[in-house]
């Protein structure tokens, strides 16, 4: 009884893999559940990344971009002047214009659009990349119609690296997924990633 006792302590304790209340903070996030992998973590999450914000030459054309595209909406619309402190960009005096576009979720999946109004960025490049340079975020979307999704980024102005081609994944829970996938670039030259699930075999 004394072992049993023990072992029940050490599954209360934050951190530890199938605790109370690991598995309470796993539930906050979309997709979570007993499905795939478990992570075992030594310390409790609490930090959440929540916003990725983007660099982009015109903070409205973006912004449209993401609600023609991807269906996001605006969740906030602020100018604001750097204080030349916590950004490692830009100096204290900047003027910037910040559009954080919102998806289904209240607290994660945000991404903020920055643009600098005055004075403009120097470092803007004339040209959009063709390749991932190091150090650039890889953007991956779950669609429910790669085709069209990819339809639509194009007819916006984006540049198609792949069309949608059909290949397999064993996904975290040893199921083979057939997937649609195809790849393109925003208009700051962001990459994109998009992924249909067309079918799921059982293992």
């Amino acid at each position: 009884m004394a072992g049993q006792a023990k072992r029940a302590s050490l599954l209360e304790q934050p951190g530890i893999c199938g605790s109370k209340e690991t598995s309470r903070r796993d539930s906050r996030l979309p997709g979570s559940g007993n499905r795939g992998a478990k992570s075992c973590r030594s310390v409790p999450m609490t930090d959440i990344l929540k916003r990725t914000t983007l660099m982009v030459r015109h903070a409205e054309r973006a912004a449209q971009w993401y609600e023609d595209v991807l269906g996001m909406t605006r969740w906030m619309d602020v100018p604001f002047t750097l204080s030349g402190t916590q950004l490692a960009a830009g100096k204290m005096g900047d003027h910037t214009r910040l559009i954080i576009m919102k998806a289904e979720h209240d607290t994660i999946g945000m991404i903020g659009l920055l643009e600098f109004t005055d004075p403009r960025r120097p470092d803007i490049p004339e040209q959009l990349p063709t390749e991932i340079p190091f150090g650039a975020p890889i953007f991956v979307v779950a669609a429910e119609d790669c085709r069209a999704t990819v339809e639509r980024a194009r007819s916006r102005g984006s540049c198609v690296h792949a069309e949608p081609k059909e290949w397999s994944v064993t996904g975290a829970d040893g199921r083979v997924k057939d997937m649609l996938g195809a790849s393109f670039w925003d208009l700051d030259g962001y990459f994109f990633e998009v992924n249909q699930i067309v079918e799921v075999h059982e293992a």
